[in-house]
Parts: C-alpha cells; sequence; structure tokens
C-alpha cells in the first residue's frame, strides 16, 4: 500500500503545485470572472488540497496508516475539485 500512497500523493501534490503556480502566473479564465477572481479560487484550492495533503503525510509516513492516508490523498484530489467547482459556480 505504500507505494500506491506514494504514486497518489506525488500526482496530487504535482497538482497542488499547479494549481500554485497558475494562481500566481497563469491566465487563467473562470467563467465569467475577473482574472483576479480566477487566481483567488486557484489559490484556495491549492491551499486547500495541501491542508489535506499535510494531514495524508501524516496519516501514512508518520502513523504507518497507509491505507487511510491513500484515502486522504483521495479527499485532497476532492478538496481540489470541490473548491474549482464551488469557485466556477460562486462567480459565474
Amino acid at each position: 500500500m505504500k507505494i500506491p500512497f506514494y504514486v497518489l500523493f506525488g500526482t496530487a501534490a504535482a497538482l497542488g503545485g499547479y494549481f500554485f503556480v497558475s494562481s500566481v502566473f497563469g491566465g487563467l479564465s473562470l467563467g465569467g470572472a475577473s482574472a483576479l477572481a480566477a487566481k483567488g479560487v486557484l489559490l484556495v484550492a491549492a491551499v486547500a488540497g495541501s491542508g489535506v495533503l499535510y494531514w495524508a503525510y501524516r496519516l501514512g509516513e508518520v502513523q504507518g496508516r497507509w491505507l487511510a492516508g491513500f484515502g486522504a490523498v483521495l479527499l485532497a484530489v476532492l478538496a481540489f475539485q470541490l473548491v474549482m467547482v464551488a469557485g466556477r459556480l460562486a462567480l459565474g
């Protein structure tokens, strides 16, 4: 369970890094929202997902609960997506 945990963890961390870099340097549009609002949504998504990823790391690596950590990484990906969808719906 250790290897799938780290594969998914690395993928989710890369996704969070992409969201963070996009929020700082990218020109992403989020529906009818302004560029600043779209960057803010990306930044919130990156921070929310990173917080859950930290929790997943604590579960998997520190406590040795690999399956729980794997589930928490899936929750981190879900957190990324939920913030993006909520931002899209809220900002139009």
